[in-house]
């Protein structure tokens, strides 16, 4: 067979395709896996981050996140970043709970953002359920530089309640990402012997 001067010949033109075809049918996954294996660690680090900054938080407030009305109750349930709303496998009892959205939860005051407690002393964004920002148990924040979406765009969400509700002293509290496929796979009320997320769930513990 003949070639050019300067070019490939037909055969050598198709072989060389076929190995590029080869090693990307090779690789590709093999990337590809690599990727969601960074994202992963990327989640678990984000939630320890956060989970550190509600500790610091608690340490210096002698209380965990919550705005208190002027009733005096507690107002948080669940604290998330910004994002998308994770969905929930709904053969998972309670897991719909990690959805902090919807008209009724924002009216009863009981979700709300990292940010206005981590980050700015503003609770629900109102001034009057600010924590003291002077004497012993006082604000020091930010706690956090920022908090983002986790890698998928979904939000990290933590079950505050469980920090400070009785009726709840039983939950683990998690700071939490719903991970790759963006499901809610653990219940929100996890009882304390409880180690582990479910599924492909990622977080970091606090109690």
């Amino acid at each position: 067979m003949v070639r050019g001067n300067n070019g490939f010949t037909l055969l050598e033109a198709v072989i060389v395709i076929s190995i590029v075809a080869i090693l990307s049918a090779i690789l590709i996954p093999s990337i590809e896996k690599l990727i969601n294996s960074t994202k992963i660690s990327h989640a678990q680090n984000e939630t320890e981050v956060i989970a550190l900054g509600i500790v610091s938080f608690f340490k210096d407030t002698g209380r965990w996140p919550v705005a208190r009305a002027r009733d005096g109750k507690n107002r948080i349930y669940l604290l998330h970043s910004p994002g998308n709303v994770p969905s929930y496998n709904p053969s998972v009892r309670s897991s719909r709970r990690w959805k902090a959205s919807g008209a009724g939860a924002w009216r009863r005051n009981r979700v709300d953002e990292f940010h206005n407690h981590l980050i700015e002393n503003n609770p629900q964004g109102r001034n009057r359920w600010k924590y003291p920002e002077s004497g012993e148990l006082a604000w020091k924040g930010p706690y956090l530089q920022d908090v983002n979406p986790d890698p998928w765009g979904n939000h990290y969400s933590c079950n505050v309640r469980g920090l400070w509700e009785s009726r709840w002293s039983d939950a683990a509290v998690w700071v939490w990402s719903a991970g790759p496929d963006g499901e809610a796979d653990t219940p929100i009320k996890q009882v304390r012997s409880s180690a582990s997320l479910q599924d492909d769930d990622i977080g970091t513990r606090i109690k």
